[in-house]
């Protein structure tokens, strides 16, 4: 029976038809929502995975960047180890030559330390100059006649040779004092009876300080020149004299009461002056006459004596 306003009721086939048309829109849905979810939780994994992996890479960068600058500085402080030097050079002597006590590493050494010291450049090997050292060393001791520096390849300490200039003659001022005199004529500082020289006596009265110019070097040539001619001929000699305001040299024999009358400015040579003496002096031993004063040779091809 139909009742009024009944709505007729739809067809079975309409029904599931509405029915299968919305279980696919409902089964759409849901798997969107549950890609969108693991979508995202891939991506928040993918992110964590990106950040991670960054993060590793800023501190693997790092690391490197600090090992880097790390062995930058142990280079720089290795190469300033092996150039750097210490303010405190060995001094040895060039030679084992003995100088009567003239050599004093003590004082060599003290004065190095100070040059050094008064210049940064000293400091390393590849700024030092050896040649300022050198001289500054040479100008404070005048029996120094050569100074060489050697930088070691290793270690920090320089090592300087010292060459002593060789004292010829002994100078004996009028005020008593004696100082070494090298070939040179320079003084090189007190003459001590150790070291043995051949004895000048100057009556000129001049007083020599250490590092001076105290004879002129054909002095200093013609004394050694007369020392080696009379010692060829077994002729000792004590003393040689320089009288005041003369170019004349005095040489005092052994065992003889006369010594020789040698004049430092004749043009002749050393070996015609001695020649002549000689034989003047063996001529007067013949015939048992020797002079009492002297045997003066100082004119060129003549002898005098008295």
């Amino acid at each position: 029976m139909k009742l009024p306003f009944q709505k007729p009721a739809a067809p079975a086939a309409r029904r599931r038809a509405t029915a299968d048309s919305r279980a696919p829109v409902y089964s759409y849905h849901a798997r969107r929502s549950t890609e969108q979810r693991t979508t995202a939780s891939s991506r928040q994994m993918l992110r964590s995975v990106l950040n991670a992996e960054n993060t590793s890479r800023v501190a693997r960068y790092s690391f490197r960047r600090i090992g880097v600058i790390a062995v930058l500085v142990a280079g720089i402080v290795s190469i300033f180890s092996v150039f750097s030097l210490t303010p405190n050079p060995k001094v040895l002597p060039l030679d084992n030559t003995d100088t009567g006590g003239m050599y004093n590493a003590a004082a060599y050494e003290a004065a190095l330390r100070r040059l050094m010291a008064a210049s940064p450049a000293s400091r390393t090997k590849l700024t030092i100059n050896t040649a300022v050292l050198s001289a500054g060393l040479e100008a404070q001791f005048p029996e120094i006649a050569g100074v060489s520096v050697k930088l070691p390849l290793i270690g920090h300490r320089p090592i300087v040779y010292i060459q002593l200039a060789q004292p010829v003659v002994a100078l004996r001022m009028t005020d008593g004092h004696t100082v070494a005199i090298d070939a040179r004529g320079r003084s090189l500082g007190p003459a001590g009876p150790s070291l043995g020289l051949p004895v000048v006596k100057d009556e000129s009265g001049t007083v020599v300080q250490p590092g001076r110019q105290a004879l002129p070097v054909t002095t200093v040539d013609f004394i050694q020149s007369v020392l080696f001619q009379l010692r060829q001929k077994r002729v000792g000699v004590t003393t040689f004299v320089l009288p005041a305001g003369s170019s004349e040299l005095d040489v005092y024999l052994e065992g003889a009461a006369y010594h020789i009358k040698c004049n430092l400015a004749m043009n002749n040579t050393v070996q015609e002056q001695i020649g002549t003496f000689l034989a003047v002096q063996h001529q007067l031993a013949e015939q048992g006459s020797l002079p009492r004063q002297y045997i003066d040779v100082r004119v060129a091809g003549r002898a005098y004596y008295k």
